[in-house]
């Protein structure tokens, strides 16, 4: 649950309930029941600090949903906007497609819903396409928040050995 909004309008921050007892960790995703929050930014005891999506020091790789193709989604310091720097014009790209996380990085899982496009402006006088999209989040109303854990890490085996001791360890004598 959220605690405290950050009153400072060029920082998109939020306290919540839960800390370092609960096994929060920093860059830990935080999702709601539409799409990505945020991530993570400080742990304390019993309560953690939020990094919005919306701030203008975060930003997150994601895809369209329609065509795969990827993009990155910074944050603005607006609640209701992000921005896709460096996009080609010939990208496929329009109005309403649905931009999901991609994988990429590590931080969030892939296919979470983050924002829908709401403007792509192809000038040929500038360099790249001015994209902008909308969180699908509602940032300036979140509640309750949901913290994701990574799936459990499995063993990959790196040489010969690794097997062979696996094995060893798996015989069954009697």
């Amino acid at each position: 649950e959220i605690l405290s909004v950050d009153s400072d309008p060029y920082s998109h921050q939020v306290v919540i309930n839960r800390g370092a007892n609960d096994g929060v960790f920093e860059g830990q995703a935080v999702i709601d029941d539409q799409g990505i929050v945020g991530q993570i930014l400080h742990v304390g005891t019993i309560s953690s600090r939020v990094l919005l999506i919306t701030d203008v020091t975060h930003a997150v790789p994601v895809r369209i949903k329609r065509n795969g193709i990827r993009l990155i989604a910074n944050g603005t310091g607006n609640i209701e906007r992000l921005i896709h720097n460096h996009v080609p014009h010939s990208t496929d790209i329009k109005v309403g497609d649905l931009l999901v996380t991609s994988g990429l990085g590590g931080k969030y899982p892939e296919g979470y819903p983050v924002a829908k496009v709401v403007a792509v402006r192809q000038d040929e006088s500038r360099p790249f396409a001015q994209v902008q999209s909308e969180p699908v989040a509602q940032i300036d109303r979140l509640r309750y928040l949901l913290l994701l854990w990574p799936e459990k890490p499995t063993k990959i085996f790196s040489s010969k050995d690794d097997v062979a001791a696996l094995e060893e360890s798996s015989d069954v004598r009697s």
